[in-house]
């Protein structure tokens, strides 16, 4: 146990002055004069009124002292935050990866690695002109598959890819689970983004500096085969001819380089090695820092003692002097 104000703890010395005083108080005041108020108060009072105040004056007295004790942070695996962050653009459903549309490859991945993953906080945004929150970040594991499995294309407009804002989404997540949580008692922070990197919007580099402020690493998961594939229904305004689409994974080592971070390529159905290696990167990523440097928590410890003098004085009113 530690003090904030220990110079308290001399008022103390009060106490046993007190209980030697009620002692001694009789033969006190048989010495002073009758009409003296001690000499008519002190022999009357009852010796448990005595006792309930003083432990009532110790405890105002430790108070002031102002106890603390330091808890350690807890030995236990920290629960992570993760956002699985989908692109849902018009070109992930290029049918470049397989059977299945890179947005489909994107939605059995996620899924297999939030299975991998359960235990932890998790929550899914999905974004192409805009980015909207499917999940916030839960323990409701059932909530978060069944919506991970119905973000679709057709869901936003335009059908461009806007990292921007998905990257803006994220970070206000975060600022807002900060301004709740226990930073001691939350686990790190992580963003798992599915894209195939095609951009063409103002710069984000600012997005990107706060979330490297907040030690918020992004994974990115480039979906797409290098040779692409035609987007379905998109035509080049220019030429006329049907759309191709290309992965842009230079643009995502980039943007994973800037955070720290390690980045993947998937580009058919992933074999278990290559979802340990993501899961690692996520499980690598770094907790949070504790509230003190000494890797504890300060836990006040006040309470008590003004509770037990609290209910010292209460229980002097159930107790009456003796009368003489």
């Amino acid at each position: 146990m530690e003090w904030y104000s220990p110079q308290w703890l001399w008022c103390l010395l009060v106490v046993p002055l007190t209980a030697w005083l009620w002692a001694e108080g009789p033969r006190l005041a048989r010495r002073l004069s009758s009409s003296h108020a001690l000499g008519k108060q002190v022999p009357a009072m009852a010796w448990g009124r005595w006792a309930l105040k003083l432990i009532a004056l110790a405890g105002i007295l430790v108070a002031c002292a102002g106890p603390y004790t330091t808890v350690p942070p807890t030995d236990k695996p920290t629960q992570l935050q993760i956002y699985f962050v989908l692109d849902a653009s018009a070109s992930m459903d290029v049918r470049d990866t397989g059977p299945q549309t890179r947005l489909e490859l994107a939605r059995q991945v996620a899924m297999r690695l939030a299975d991998s993953l359960k235990g932890h906080r998790m929550g899914c945004i999905g974004f192409a002109d805009f980015a909207y929150t499917y999940v916030p970040l839960s323990d409701d594991h059932a909530a978060l598959k069944l919506h991970l499995n119905d973000i679709r294309s057709d869901q936003f407009s335009s059908g461009r890819t806007h990292l921007r804002q998905a990257l803006q989404q994220v970070t206000g997540h975060f600022l807002a689970e900060s301004d709740t949580s226990r930073p001691w008692q939350a686990g790190g922070r992580v963003v798992l983004l599915f894209t195939d990197g095609e951009t063409v919007e103002p710069p984000y580099a600012s997005k990107l500096k706060l979330l490297r402020d907040m030690a918020v690493p992004v994974i990115p998961v480039t979906v797409g085969s290098e040779s692409g594939g035609l987007v379905p229904g998109m035509r080049n305004p220019l030429t006329g001819a049907p759309a191709l689409s290309r992965p842009a994974p230079q643009r995502m080592d980039s943007l994973a380089r800037e955070l720290g971070s390690s980045s993947f390529r998937l580009s058919s159905q992933p074999t278990p090695e290559w979802i340990a290696r993501v899961l690692q990167a996520v499980r690598d990523t770094p907790p949070q820092a504790p509230s003190v440097a000494e890797g504890g928590v300060e836990k006040p410890l006040f309470p008590l003692p003004l509770t037990v003098a609290a209910l010292s004085l209460l229980a002097t009113l159930w107790l009456k002097p003796t009368r003489k």
